[in-house]
């Protein structure tokens, strides 16, 4: 792993057993759909969606394509290269990380989707209900608010624990930025520091940014951007693009097909987007200097 992020320094504190839980949830919704879908989801051309009778469908709806198409991916992956494997995807190792930061990851980018006010009532369902209006576990979506990312204040009034004041929480400015970058970092830290083009192009869906935003604000965080282009042939490692002397990673063969799977490659306006793979760089050489770890950040005197 790489040692310039840590997964779990990035939970909000007491979130720990609630991301256990999603990470649980996202299995089963991964493996639910993919059972239906007949493959996970990667030889299709939309997204893994199950069906509304489907008793799946409450905890597919959780997360966000781009998201289950990932899960179910590893999952499949994990399938393939035994049991042992299947078991640790579940319960434990690199897989399991990986899950817990696809979780937080969908919880990253429901939020980021949300008003940038937010308001908890106890008096009409509190969290509760504004988890579900979000479509974030109340569990979950409480550490991440109360985190202290969010400038808060409670509304005027004598407050008491019968009839709690309501909480109005907002972000702006620095909060905003800091859950852009923490939306990237673990798209990130789900594939062991690195993302394949097409899970690229599937976060940049989910976004509505452009390729060249999205290929930038990777670069701020400390990443090595690097276009790819389809070869001639159609070759690539698993039918994916080439991108010269960049290594793809963990994100690449069912996975990249998966989140291809989750979202289309061309614009509103019917042009491809350019595509690009994306890598850490810190800890990928011993004694990199800090400037080049983060292009983006102006070293110097001022």
């Amino acid at each position: 792993m790489h040692e310039a992020y840590v997964l779990d320094e990035l939970v909000p504190a007491g979130a720990l057993a609630a991301l256990e839980a999603a990470a649980d949830r996202l299995v089963q919704a991964a493996t639910l759909v993919k059972t239906e879908d007949g493959g996970g989801g990667a030889g299709g051309k939309e997204a893994p969606v199950a069906s509304p009778s489907s008793p799946c469908a409450p905890a597919v709806e959780e997360f966000p394509a781009c998201v289950l198409a990932r899960a179910s991916a590893l999952l499949l992956r994990a399938e393939k290269e035994g049991a042992a494997a299947a078991e640790e995807g579940g319960r434990g190792g690199g897989q399991r990380r990986s899950l817990r930061a696809l979780a937080l990851l969908a919880a990253a980018l429901r939020l980021r989707r949300a008003p940038r006010s937010l308001r908890v009532d106890p008096s009409r369902g509190g969290y509760e209900s504004l988890g579900e209006k979000l479509g974030v576990s109340a569990d979950l979506l409480r550490p991440m608010l109360e985190s202290g990312d969010y400038a808060s204040s409670a509304a005027a009034g004598p407050a008491s624990p019968a009839s709690p004041l309501a909480l109005s929480f907002s972000r702006g400015g620095l909060p905003e930025r800091k859950l852009a970058s923490l939306t990237l970092v673990l798209s990130l830290l789900a594939g062991d520091g690195s993302l394949a083009p097409a899970a690229f192009e599937a976060l940049r869906a989910e976004l509505k940014a452009s390729a060249r935003e999205l290929a930038s604000s990777f670069r701020e965080v400390g990443a090595r951007v690097s276009p790819v282009s389809r070869s001639a042939k159609g070759g690539g490692k698993d039918g994916e693009e080439e991108s010269g002397s960049e290594e793809i990673g963990a994100d690449g063969g069912e996975e990249a097909a998966a989140a291809a799977a989750a979202s289309p490659l061309s614009s509103p306006a019917g042009k491809p987007h350019r595509r690009y793979a994306v890598k850490l760089l810190v800890g990928e050489k011993e004694g990199t200097e800090l400037g080049a770890c983060f292009p983006a950040l102006k070293l110097g005197r001022r």
